[in-house]
C-alpha cells in the first residue's frame, strides 16, 4: 500500500514511538483543500483503518471502523479527533521485526462531510513507530 504517510510526532515535535502494548492517545484535525479545518458539526462519517506498513497485516480488528464518537474516537466541537489507542493495538503484526526495532502502524482515516454544498470525502494516513520490545527473562 504505497501512500502517503505523515508520521505522528510527539508534544516535543519528535516522532512518536510507542512500545509493543502500549496504549497511547492519537490527536488529529482534518481540513479541506483550501486549509480549512473539518468541524465536528460538518462531519457525516469518520473511519480508521490500522494496518502494519510492510505486510499491510490489520491491527486490532480495525479495518473500517468508526470512530466518530465511537470505538475509542472522540470528535470535539472544533474538529479535533482524538483516538484512544489500547495495547491491542500496538502489537507487533511483522514477526521480522528484531527486538529494540520498530516497525510503522498506519492509520489510515476516512472521512466524509458537508461543505454546506455538496458532501465531500477525504482520506489521511498517520503514522506511528511501535518498538518490539526484549521479553523479560
Amino acid at each position: 500500500m504505497s501512500a502517503v504517510i505523515q508520521m505522528l510526532r510527539d508534544s516535543k515535535n519528535a516522532p512518536a514511538v510507542v512500545q509493543s502494548g502500549e496504549s497511547c492517545n492519537v490527536v488529529v484535525t482534518f481540513q479541506d483543500l483550501t486549509g480549512v479545518t473539518i468541524v465536528k458539526a460538518s462531519l457525516i462519517t469518520l473511519t480508521v483503518t490500522q494496518f502494519e506498513q510492510k505486510t499491510a497485516a490489520i491491527i486490532n480488528s480495525r479495518n473500517n471502523q468508526s470512530i466518530l464518537d465511537a470505538n475509542g474516537g472522540s470528535v470535539a466541537n472544533d474538529g479535533t479527533l482524538t483516538l484512544r489507542l489500547q495495547p491491542l493495538d500496538s502489537v507487533i503484526a511483522n514477526t521480522t521485526t528484531n527486538v529494540e526495532n520498530s516497525e510503522v502502524h498506519v492509520l489510515r482515516f476516512d472521512f466524509t462531510w458537508s461543505d454546506g454544498v455538496s458532501t465531500r470525502t477525504g482520506r489521511e494516513n498517520r503514522g506511528l513507530s511501535v518498538e518490539r520490545q526484549a521479553a523479560p527473562t
